[in-house]
Formats: C-alpha cells, structure tokens, sequence
C-alpha cells in the first residue's frame, strides 16, 4: 500500500504496462508526462501522453481513470 502524500488514499498500484491491450510506448508516455506535472483531467492525460480511443478504453475498464473522472454522483 502506498501512504505517501501524493496519495492520501491507501490504494494498490500496478504498472501500466501490465494492462492488457496497452499499445506500444503508452505507459513510457503516460509515465514522462507525469512526472512534468499531475493530469488534471482524462483530456489532460490523452493530450499530454498523445493517448488515442484505445488506450483510454483500457485504462477505463482497468478503472485506472477514477480519480480524473471527478464526482458522478
């Protein structure tokens, strides 16, 4: 579990590029943009890591867009 700061909640973190169905370079990319600055949205993130369709479809079904997705309820 991570504690640290950055991340108030406890939570599991697995790598990305263990999802199954990430393209080529997606995770590399996701990972460099990070590191420059936290994505404040899903379109932040897709934009700045040139994710396409796909992509976001996987992370989406691996839940891994929740906390850009903000508040649905």
């Amino acid at each position: 579990m991570n504690r640290s700061p950055t991340h108030p909640r406890p939570a599991v973190r697995l790598g990305l590029s263990k999802l199954k169905g990430m393209r080529d370079g997606a995770a590399e990319r996701i990972d460099s943009a990070h590191a420059v600055r936290r994505f404040a949205s899903i379109s932040d993130l897709a934009r700045r890591a040139q994710l396409d369709g796909h992509d976001l479809q996987v992370l989406a079904a691996a839940n891994a867009l929740a906390s850009l997705a903000g508040n649905r309820r």
